[in-house]
């Protein structure tokens, strides 16, 4: 199943793309276990279709650097960078055919754990009195 064009053409991310990539994913999630026509995307889905879609479309966010945790639960966005690590530990239990996975799911956590520290300093900083 081919990565629809929007997704191919984009070289960085932007908000918008990372709205869109996030509805897309949670759709796919959501929809995994059924047979279903998509008007939105103009695709037949079959639960097989799906489920490698999903698992190649979360491969790439990852690769942009995007937090992906993979789990029972399917495919989604994280704000925790624990979720990350856990989900690479799983990666890293299955062995081989993920082992790329695991490397970007902790390279992932490490920039959420670096951006929440800016933002964590950035906050603090603000909230001292101006003498």
């Amino acid at each position: 199943m081919a990565i629809p064009k929007y997704i191919r053409k984009q070289s960085e991310y932007t908000p918008d793309f990372v709205n869109k990539s996030h509805r897309l994913l949670n759709y796919l999630s959501d929809n995994l276990n059924k047979n279903y026509r998509s008007s939105e995307l103009g695709f037949l889905f079959t639960v097989k279709d799906t489920g490698r879609m999903l698992r190649y479309y979360s491969e790439y966010l990852l690769r942009l650097g995007l937090p992906i945790s993979t789990g029972d639960y399917g495919y989604k966005f994280t704000d925790k960078p624990e979720d990350l690590y856990r989900s690479a530990k799983r990666d890293q239990a299955i062995g081989q055919g993920a082992m790329e996975r695991y490397h970007l799911k902790i390279k992932a956590a490490r920039k959420l754990e670096r951006q929440q520290k800016k933002l964590l300093a950035a906050t603090k900083s603000d909230k001292h009195p101006i003498h």
